[in-house]
């Protein structure tokens, strides 16, 4: 960790917030774990024999690639890495896709999904705490203490 601040060129500003670049990079690399991991589930599943560091790299070289905007999220490109690193690991080519496949399923649409999910219920949470402060405000007691003058901005 020391040599990362070393390297920056403006180390006061990472100075003030080492715990957080710290545990954006833990979290980092939990997340690319996770990943890996993932992966090698799919591929046993499957009945492949791929070690954690095939998987892992697949997984990797997989979403490298899908980084490079040629399509939007880089559908296309992840699975054609990801096949052509497994097929280059001595997995045959329909395995290698059919894993890609699942992995890109499991590992990037299930994460949308539960973003998708959990912003409706946060918005379902706002939307009852909305109603729940427009009922109290109908009482006039707390719209006579809003209009007092000790309530005013100054």
């Amino acid at each position: 960790m020391k040599v990362f601040f070393e390297i920056s060129s403006d180390n006061s500003y990472f100075k003030k917030k080492e715990a957080f670049c710290f545990s954006s990079f833990l979290l980092g690399i939990i997340n690319w774990t996770l990943l890996g991991c993932s992966t090698l589930l799919i591929s046993q599943s499957l009945g492949l024999d791929l070690s954690v560091i095939q998987a892992s790299s697949a997984t990797f070289i997989g979403y490298l690639f899908g980084m490079i905007p040629m399509s939007p999220g880089g559908i296309g490109t992840y699975e054609g890495a990801m096949t052509l690193q497994l097929y280059n690991s001595n997995v045959s080519q329909d395995s290698a896709l059919s894993l890609s496949i699942l992995s890109r399923v499991f590992t990037f649409w299930i994460a949308i999904l539960i973003s998708f999910l959990s912003i409706t219920l946060i918005k379902i949470t706002h939307k009852f705490q909305w109603f729940t402060f427009l009922s109290y405000s109908r009482r006039s007691n707390f719209n006579q203490d809003l209009a007092s003058p000790q309530n005013k901005i100054r």
